[in-house]
């Protein structure tokens, strides 16, 4: 199997977050040029649009900046924050979250950064909408355990093996994963896949916080 050079994640990644990026920002122009119509009707509902398309792309593009970018290393990012990073991102599609009432007050460095990675990797299990959930267990190897369920819910298994591994062949459905085994790699996680009927569950156990 081909692996992946540092080259081919650069130019995939760009081609992925470019990709989820589209439709909003796509939504956003068609919007304003709606607006420009004489009906004041179709006025209101392309300013709805335009507004709406607009902090789904604003939402997409501060995930991706503390998902993939530098600033997610050296961010101090709450669990709080991911909440509501999460629910931005996965505005606009049929899939909602659920979120644990208590966790824990610290995790080890770069878990939140890795919860937002897996997150990510679960909406794509989800080709027909569902539920992402997650579970943190603190203690001396913490882990954290991130939920897709819904009608269909897979993930492809090179995906599993990229994620699992961190190398394998360079393609657009491959390289989130890639990189989410590669920084999983970095800071010391274990990651591991389950599956079940209509369930995925993707799973990383921390070195010691």
């Amino acid at each position: 199997m081909q692996e992946t050079n540092e080259m081919q994640l650069a130019e995939l990644l760009m081609s992925r977050l470019c990709h989820d990026l589209i439709s909003p920002v796509g939504a956003i122009g068609n919007g304003l040029e709606l607006m420009e119509e004489d009906d004041d009707a179709i006025a209101a509902e392309a300013m709805e649009l335009t507004q709406q398309s607009a902090r789904r792309a604003a939402w997409r593009l501060q995930f991706f900046r503390l998902a993939f970018g530098a600033s997610g290393d050296r961010a101090a990012i709450g669990l709080k924050e991911v909440q509501d990073l999460a629910v931005g991102f996965l505005d606009g599609r049929k899939t909602t979250l659920e979120w644990p009432e208590t966790v824990p007050g610290s995790l080890p460095a770069g878990a939140t950064r890795l919860i937002l990675l897996l997150v990510m990797l679960a909406a794509d299990a989800l080709p027909r909408g569902g539920v992402i959930s997650l579970a943190v267990d603190s203690g001396a190897s913490p882990r954290l355990r991130i939920g897709a369920r819904g009608q269909e819910a897979h993930l492809r298994p090179e995906v599993a093996a990229a994620l699992g591994t961190g190398e394998g062949e360079a393609a657009i459905a491959t390289v989130a994963a890639l990189f989410a085994g590669r920084f999983a790699r970095r800071i010391s996680a274990g990651l591991g896949v389950v599956g079940g009927r209509d369930e995925v569950i993707l799973e990383a156990r921390m070195a010691g916080g």
